[in-house]
């Protein structure tokens, strides 16, 4: 009886490790193969300070695709508002680089207690989801909003 109970204590352990080691590899592959889409600490504590005088270059037919497929649910350009904020002018409001850091981590920019992130979950009630945007795509995206 005493052996069937280390038996079982032997097996959870290496479920235990098992299970550590999958973790392991999983977050190192999503780092490895997803450089982009991993925030630098930085980015998540831009001020929303000066607008964007510049708007960023990016592809404007790339980023009417990825509006379209990954914002286009909540958000409008001109039409008003829906889930979250129309963002017709949105860069005469908000700087590129919080822009870019609100588009690509909006909830590690929540989490910071930025304070314009907090007021528009505040104001629409429920935070902007993280999409998975690369830098790349929220240049993109920017570049397609301020072409309309």
């Amino acid at each position: 009886m005493r052996s069937v109970h280390v038996l079982g204590l032997g097996m959870l352990a290496g479920a235990i490790a098992l299970g550590a080691m999958i973790s392991v590899v999983t977050y190192r592959w999503q780092v490895e193969a997803f450089p982009e889409s991993q925030p630098t600490a930085a980015s998540a504590h831009v001020s929303p300070g000066t607008p964007a005088t510049a708007m960023p270059a990016g592809d404007v037919s790339q980023g009417q695709t990825l509006f379209n497929a990954r914002c286009s649910a909540c958000h409008t350009i001109g039409g008003g508002k829906k889930a979250g904020p129309d963002l017709h002018g949105v860069a005469s409001r908000r700087s590129r680089d919080w822009l870019i850091a609100f588009i690509t981590a909006p909830d590690q920019v929540i989490a910071s207690g930025d304070p314009t992130a907090s007021q528009l979950v505040k104001e629409y009630g429920m935070p902007m989801p993280n999409v998975g945007v690369t830098r790349s795509d929220a240049e993109a995206i920017l570049a397609y909003i301020a072409s309309r």
